[in-house]
């Protein structure tokens, strides 16, 4: 498996986790794995879409930010 495919894979095994957490309410493990995705697209350049990636990962940490705002 080449770098780069297994840095995809990484990356998509991190958002899923992301997501997953978020789903039970794990919000501040959920920005966690996000946060680590993000570093991994940023040290990266490879990747075609690195700027889509890293807009998309930003705003679900918004999102889940938000969220823990209104819960406290």
């Amino acid at each position: 498996m080449s770098k780069d495919t297994e840095i995809k894979k990484q990356i998509q095994t991190l958002l899923t986790e992301a997501k997953i957490y978020s789903s039970q309410g794990l919000l501040e493990e959920a920005i966690s794995y996000y946060q680590n995705a993000a570093e991994l697209v940023e040290n990266n350049d490879g990747l075609k879409n690195k700027k889509n990636l890293l807009h998309g990962i930003s705003k679900k940490i918004r999102e889940l930010r938000g969220d823990i705002d209104k819960l406290e």
